[in-house]
């Protein structure tokens, strides 16, 4: 029975569906959650999905945009693990109750880490269930491993001329997933600046980019690099 208690004492529960992820302890007996969401901005402005934004000369769009996250980390002022997840969790950003924490870890956290992408030991493995189902469109069969982000949209250079891109950036075998560190966890938006990232890429020169190497594991580290929490 000692053992049970203590198990309950430090619960943690995540309820992945996509969408969104709980953490909850019996220490706080009725958690009060609060929403984070993941959102797209190009020169700081927050992206609406399906509006065009220019870009040197060419008009694009983001229609769909997902990632893995994995490795979610409290750390709490002592700078030592209060949570952790291995995951890896999916990250939608076109639903607007992407992630849940309540307020025992935004209580006692003062930063949160995550990686984008899954643990490179999935390499070469199948489709699996839950985050990593075949259907959530997240998985590589030419190359049987899975997509650190996702990215679809339309860009063109006139309206006239209208093309879709396709922008599927993996992890390289190589190489640890890029890290993101959440500092400011009273900025519940998490933000990933684009506008570096299309300096980097021409889309009228590769509309479609579906590799797993060192160029498109760069590419997600400039995405990564972008990122900032705003209120």
């Amino acid at each position: 029975m000692k053992f049970a208690a203590l198990l309950f004492l430090f619960f943690i529960k995540f309820h992945t569906q996509g969408q969104d992820v709980l953490i909850f302890s019996k220490e706080n007996v009725k958690p009060t959650f609060e929403r984070v969401s993941f959102k797209l901005s190009y020169n700081k402005e927050v992206i609406d999905f399906g509006k065009s934004i220019v870009h040197q000369g060419d008009t694009f769009t983001v229609d769909a945009c997902k990632m893995y996250i994995s490795n979610i980390t409290v750390l709490d002022s002592s700078f030592n693990v209060a949570y952790y997840q291995k995951g890896p969790l999916l990250i939608d950003f076109l639903k607007e109750n992407t992630l849940f924490l309540n307020d025992l870890v935004l209580k006692k956290g003062i930063q949160i880490n995550f990686n984008v992408g899954t643990d490179t030991l999935l390499k070469g493995m199948p489709p699996l269930s839950g985050e990593l189902a075949a259907k959530n469109g997240m998985f590589w069969s030419w190359t049987n491993g899975f997509m650190s982000l996702k990215m679809e949209g339309k860009h063109s250079s006139s309206p006239e001329k209208q093309k879709n891109y396709v922008f599927h950036l993996g992890s390289n075998t190589q190489s640890s997933p890029p890290e993101i560190l959440w500092q400011d966890l009273n900025s519940k938006n998490l933000v990933f600046e684009l506008k570096e990232l299309f300096d980097e890429h021409s889309f009228g020169a590769f509309p479609s980019l579906m590799e797993d190497n060192e160029v498109t594991y760069n590419l997600l580290k400039l995405f990564c690099d972008g990122f900032y929490a705003k209120p």
